[in-house]
């Protein structure tokens, strides 16, 4: 499902085995098409994290539109194929409260709530 708010588009529920990434590219080219759309955000479970990096999915705190380049950098300290590294990712990620839920203090509490990751249209950045 796709919510269309303002100059985004917030995707959920992307649990389509087999054709989750052929969705995501597709979502992806359509918002490189539509002039008013400047990002695409979703929330992500722990285990997806890195699946959603693979398409330039970029952790962010709910209130900001564009992934940095910091949290880029942040991320790719980070295997996340690997438990223990996810593990520690997770702990940053709540320690920053780049969190759906900022009443949360754990990774057990943010994990049920998910991780706010965004996607910039490239050349059109900014905006909300």
């Amino acid at each position: 499902m796709i919510f269309s708010q303002d100059n985004s588009w917030y995707l959920d529920i992307i649990c389509a085995r087999g054709v989750g990434s052929l969705l995501i590219k597709q979502i992806q080219q359509l918002a490189t098409e539509t002039p008013e759309v400047r990002y695409v955000s979703l929330s992500a479970l722990p285990n997806v994290i890195g699946y959603y990096k693979r398409f330039g999915f970029v952790n962010t705190p709910s209130y900001e539109t564009c992934g940095t380049e910091h949290m880029k950098k942040e991320m790719n300290k980070y295997n996340l194929r690997d438990e223990a590294e996810t593990s520690a990712f997770l702990k940053y990620l709540v320690g920053i409260k780049f969190i759906r839920n900022k009443n949360c203090t754990t990774v057990d509490c943010a994990n049920q709530h998910g991780y706010p990751m965004t996607w910039c249209v490239p050349h059109k950045r900014g905006g909300r």
